[in-house]
């Protein structure tokens, strides 16, 4: 049941009581025992609306109208100081001989205008704003597809709430659907930051949400870094289109948002490979320093002095980097420090996520050779090569992979 309408059942048994102290209010002997049974139900179920008021104050969501709030806050406040005045009333029903007509008379009428001023007061200003809130939205009508992107989506309304996300935004979020739709604004939610880090929660003239659905127009990918799963600020690309269910309803904005961190780091990788063109590649040290990628591809090596239609040797790799590679093989002559030799590494599709390129081949230097072969089994001699790239004599193809990113 709404929020509102368990409300709504409660003034009803309200005003219920009050009629009945109103038909009573001659205040006649006999009817002491009456005034009695109705004033103390009329205490308990005000006792039990309060209480539901407390729980509903303390559930409000972040996007729930500040003005609304407050009034709910001060309406159950009044309830709590007209519990006080009942039990008054209570007491003076109870009172010995002889029994205080005129007293009765004077604080029930007060005790009535007063209950039906601040359920009137409710009913005007907060029940409209927990229906249009806190109400569920029907599920919204969309393809199977949709909702089982690998790219999050949500729809939100020209408040910013969420109405409904789909289970690749829940991953990217780290909450599930039922404890966001409806209760979390989109701004608050996310926490977005432009790229100058400026948040857009409090800034709605610049959500691009709104001016989609303001203008009816789709607004193009935008870049930002929003708050993810485990408070982590992740950069992500985000499209919003505006989409109406049935003319002259309402009008939502279906946002995509694409998480982005693969593509930023090829860019940067890529930035580097750049620099390292331009001033040559960085000291061995901050090589070293450089995050490697635990990978294991098959590698071609040869020395770069040995005939170009010989067969190449056969390795695989274990780390790669942009600035080079860990590879085992078995040797085919004597491989020292420094030699130079030719490399040819191809990546399947299936680790490309992990690493920004598909293809490498070029000059490398050899760094460090380290003997590999098993005391148990002697007839299996390998070598580990660790070789630093030659960026003026190497080349890094990237490809186009699954996510749309090249």
């Amino acid at each position: 049941m709404k929020p509102s309408e368990e409300l709504r059942q409660d003034h009803q048994g309200l005003r219920a009581k009050l009629a009945l102290l109103e038909a009573l209010l001659p205040g006649e002997e006999g009817a002491v025992a009456a005034l009695r049974e109705i004033t103390f139900t009329l205490n308990r179920e005000l006792s039990s609306h309060a209480q539901r008021e407390e729980i509903l104050c303390a559930e409000l969501p972040p996007l729930f109208p500040q003005t609304a709030r407050v009034d709910l806050e001060q309406l159950h406040a009044a309830h709590h100081d007209q519990q006080r005045a009942l039990e008054r009333l209570l007491g003076l029903l109870w009172r010995d001989e002889p029994y205080p007509v005129d007293e009765v008379m004077r604080c029930v009428p007060q005790v009535i205008a007063e209950l039906r001023a601040q359920m009137a007061l409710e009913e005007a200003q907060v029940f409209p704003a927990l229906e249009e809130r806190l109400s569920p939205h029907p599920p919204i009508p969309a393809p199977e597809l949709v909702w089982n992107s690998c790219d999050g989506m949500l729809v939100i309304d020209d408040h910013r709430r969420v109405l409904a996300m789909n289970q690749a935004m829940e991953r990217l979020i780290g909450r599930r659907s039922q404890d966001v739709v409806g209760r979390h604004e989109c701004g608050l939610l996310f926490d977005c930051k432009d790229r100058h880090g400026c948040a857009l929660a409090d800034r709605p003239e610049h959500c691009p949400g709104l001016r989609a659905m303001r203008r009816f127009r789709p607004v193009k990918a935008a870049e930002y870094s929003v708050r993810a799963a485990l408070g982590r600020r992740r950069p992500v690309s985000t499209s919003y289109t505006p989409i109406q269910l049935h003319p002259g309803g309402p009008v939502w904005a279906l946002v995509i948002m694409r998480d982005i961190r693969i593509q930023k780091r090829r860019e940067q990788r890529l930035a580097q490979m750049i620099q390292n063109r331009i001033t040559g590649p960085p000291p061995s040290g901050e090589r070293r320093q450089e995050r490697r990628v635990e990978l294991s591809v098959p590698i071609l090596v040869r020395g770069a002095a040995e005939d170009p239609q010989r067969m190449w040797h056969e390795g695989v790799t274990k780390n790669l980097s942009c600035s080079g590679a860990y590879f085992t093989v078995q040797p085919w002559r004597p491989v020292m420090t420094d030699d130079v030799v030719t490399l040819s590494i191809t990546l399947s599709y299936r680790v490309r996520r992990a690493f920004p390129f598909s293809r490498l081949a070029g000059r490398g230097r050899v760094t460090r050779v380290e003997d590999l072969t098993r005391v148990n089994e002697p007839g299996t001699t390998r070598l580990g090569v660790a070789v630093a790239f030659d960026h003026k004599d190497f080349t890094m193809l990237a490809a186009a992979s699954g996510n749309g990113y090249a």
